[in-house]
């Protein structure tokens, strides 16, 4: 059954007179005839019965015209909303956050207020392959499948005002041995980066406390219950009247990377661009 068969037929149906179909097609009658009759030969039933010089639809015949004017419709729609799903897909950014979520979802969300017919969709699984961008966070200079930006985030060490008064300006890691540690997730990246820079200091990190809560560490911390590491600016500000923030001896230091898996749209490239300048500007204010 080929799609321009169902278009003679409804015409035939619409005219009931297979003559004034034909001319309204341009094609004879009689090839409009075999038309039909070929067409009756695949659905196995007859379509049309013969009323004098006219035809009137059988009862299959009128359930075929039903069905076939729904079925063209939708394919004369086709090219309406192939167009529209293209400009829904242009105007959709993808992305994946698993690092720096707390400094940079106000980006985002900002850049969404700016460009309110941007639809962002968050990536939440590891399927990468509709993914647009992705920020991640790793110690190491990897390479990257696509253009990426990185900024070097110096990690610190949080601890309360009282016990910072008789620590040295400056924390060797090794030294925290025997201190408890308190951790936003251990299933984070950033954790195991700090748990990295521990290992290679001799040590496992002794973690008695975990949440996904920054507030809570710091309030912990400030009340003396631990020690935790710190990211010097993605976490936000912290209240340094409660806590000390002290560099470490070996200067631990984190990447948070930016990565455009795809930019081939202008959105695409304003996007990379707009989060690529967040960022450096960040990564100046750090060294201010």
């Amino acid at each position: 059954m080929e799609i321009q068969q169902l278009r003679y037929f409804l015409v035939a149906a619409r005219y009931q007179h297979v003559t004034k179909a034909a001319e309204e097609i341009h094609i004879a009658q009689p090839a409009l005839s075999q038309i039909i009759k070929r067409l009756e030969s695949e659905v196995g039933t007859s379509l049309f019965e013969k009323n004098g010089r006219n035809i009137t639809l059988t009862p299959e015949g009128k359930i075929l015209q039903e069905e076939a004017l729904k079925i063209l419709k939708t394919i004369d729609e086709l090219p309406i909303v192939l167009q529209q799903k293209k400009a829904e897909r242009d105007k959709t950014i993808k992305i994946k956050v698993s690092a720096a979520t707390i400094w940079l979802m106000p980006a985002i969300i900002a850049y969404k207020k700016t460009h309110p017919d941007v639809n962002l969709d968050f990536i939440r699984n590891d399927d990468m392959r509709d993914c647009d961008f992705l920020i991640t966070t790793s110690t190491q200079n990897a390479k990257y499948a696509g253009e990426s930006f990185i900024v070097d985030e110096e990690i610190l060490l949080a601890v309360s005002k009282d016990r910072a008064k008789n620590m040295p300006d400056k924390v060797k890691l090794s030294d925290l041995k025997g201190d408890v540690f308190l951790i936003t997730d251990k299933s984070k990246p950033f954790f195991r980066i700090c748990e990295e820079y521990c290992l290679k200091s001799g040590f496992a990190p002794n973690v008695i406390f975990e949440c996904d809560s920054q507030t809570v560490i710091f309030d912990l911390v400030s009340a003396d219950l631990g020690v935790a590491f710190c990211p010097t600016f993605s976490w936000g500000k912290i209240d340094q009247n409660k806590i000390a923030l002290l560099p470490f001896e070996e200067k631990c230091f984190r990447k948070i990377v930016l990565i455009a898996l795809k930019q081939t749209t202008p959105l695409q490239k304003d996007f990379f661009s707009y989060l690529k300048n967040f960022m450096s500007d960040a990564q100046t204010s750090q060294h201010k």
